[in-house]
């Protein structure tokens, strides 16, 4: 907080700086954004170039308490600075490409701690430390010259120890150097060989570390994120099946991964769906929450494989759009529920003939709720089978949601992040919350009798 004083016949405001950042983010559970994205950084109709108001291929960014985004503006050789309060007060950081101390080379990931700017210059293999305005630059990490077929570091992260994450990408490891010693070691996927095992990846890309030391890792071939506990020779699959696809079990060549204290994973997808997904620690499925349209483009309703994201200190979400070369904001919303009213004319006319896309044998003899949300993706209680049914648009096949015993005449609700409302058949006027990946209901609200519609 900022801290005001009185002496001297004066007040005088301390303003507080940028200091330590890398504590997790408080996202309320049922957070949801605006589907159309501002361009706030390079241009928004996706050309390339090296302005400050434009951006070449830009892959991490990192966003500080005053509202100042850092971008790595890779092939421009420079870091990007956007005072988001006034975007055309552009500035940059690097004078390269080149190998000196005020120049960059490729620099892909940046992150900023103890009002510090942290840099990793791909193409120079080090990471450089500096003031926020790019001064007092030293270099803090050498990342060894790589092999046949292994370099190319591209993200890092920072702790609140001062410790120093680095993914090498076609290494298939992470490097850790820790305060005042430039030479690091790898702590996951020591082989270096590219592989889908537990102890391996393919391409590891984006890296969340939280305040007790656990890594969440984008392993984006391998098209899952890991959770790597301390002091572990292997990881766990926490989100994605470990096949490419674009149904809620499945990710998309995953880029990034932000961890919220909810334990809630958001994750930027850079295949060709490239959306960006929500998804808990622990549950089987996700739900998109930005770029829903099911394919990639240059809309304010699209990205073009999405390569990092960040949030501000108010929760609205910003993506780097790596192919358009921009940086999107996707703004948070006031509201989190989704009624789904659409408006409809007053002489509107329906077909007579209907279109049958689920029947008897895969939703049972007596389905009873059922709903659509705003991505058109159709919800039905199934009570015989104590379950849910789920298509996503233009998916013919469902996936099933086990929500325990179900009254018999139940309807359901689904929220914009994907909780679902029902009535427990087990007592007459229990409703029920199930968030994601649940494997028991919350209580919500009892009422005397059954309830015939939420």
């Amino acid at each position: 907080m900022n801290v005001w004083s009185c002496f001297s016949a004066r007040i005088v405001l301390w303003m507080l700086i940028n200091v330590t950042t890398t504590r997790q983010l408080k996202l309320p559970s049922n957070a949801a954004w605006n589907q159309n994205g501002t361009t706030v950084a390079g241009d928004k109709k996706g050309n390339a170039g090296s302005a400050l108001s434009q951006l070449t291929e830009p892959v991490d960014i990192y966003i500080t308490n005053n509202d100042i985004l850092y971008i790595g503006d890779t092939y421009n050789h420079r870091i990007l600075l956007v005072h988001l309060n006034s975007w055309t007060n552009n500035s940059a950081i690097g004078s390269g490409p080149g190998p000196g101390s005020n120049q960059l080379n490729g620099p892909r990931g940046v992150f900023v701690f103890n009002a510090s700017l942290y840099v990793l210059d791909t193409s120079n293999y080090r990471v450089q430390k500096m003031t926020l305005d790019g001064s007092n630059v030293t270099t803090v990490a050498h990342i060894p010259r790589p092999g046949t077929g292994q370099g190319d570091p591209l993200y890092l992260y920072v702790t609140n120890e001062g410790n120093i994450y680095v993914s090498e990408r076609w290494g298939h490891c992470i490097w850790l150097f820790f305060p005042n010693s430039t030479t690091g070691h790898i702590i996951a996927g020591q082989t270096r060989q590219k592989g889908s095992n537990n102890d391996q990846f393919d391409e590891p890309y984006g890296i969340f570390v939280n305040d007790v030391g656990t890594m969440y890792i984008a392993d984006r071939k391998n098209h899952r994120i890991m959770k790597w506990s301390t002091g572990d020779s292997h990881g766990v699959r926490v989100a994605g099946d470990g096949t490419l696809g674009d149904t809620p079990k499945q990710l998309n060549e995953p880029t990034q991964v932000i961890v919220d204290t909810n334990e809630y994973m958001y994750i930027t997808e850079a295949g060709y769906r490239a959306r960006v997904v929500r998804w808990l620690v622990g549950s089987t499925w996700g739900v998109c929450i930005v770029a829903c349209t099911r394919s990639s483009g240059i809309e304010a309703t699209q990205l073009s494989q999405p390569h990092s994201l960040a949030f501000d200190r108010h929760g609205s979400l910003y993506v780097t759009d790596w192919a358009n070369h921009r940086v999107q904001k996707f703004q948070i919303l006031d509201y989190s529920l989704s009624f789904n009213e659409p408006v409809i004319p007053p002489n509107s006319t329906w077909s007579v003939c209907g279109i049958t896309f689920a029947n008897q044998t895969s939703i049972g003899s007596s389905p009873r709720g059922i709903f659509i949300d705003h991505r058109d993706t159709v919800y039905v209680a199934d009570h015989t089978h104590r379950r849910v049914l789920v298509w996503s648009e233009k998916d013919n096949n469902h996936h099933q949601i086990s929500v325990g015993n179900l009254f018999d005449h139940t309807t359901l609700f689904v929220t914009v992040n994907g909780d679902i409302y029902v009535e427990n058949g087990d007592q007459a006027g229990r409703i029920e919350k199930w968030r994601p990946g649940a494997t028991s209901g919350e209580l919500v609200v009892t009422f005397p009798g059954n309830c015939f519609g939420l």
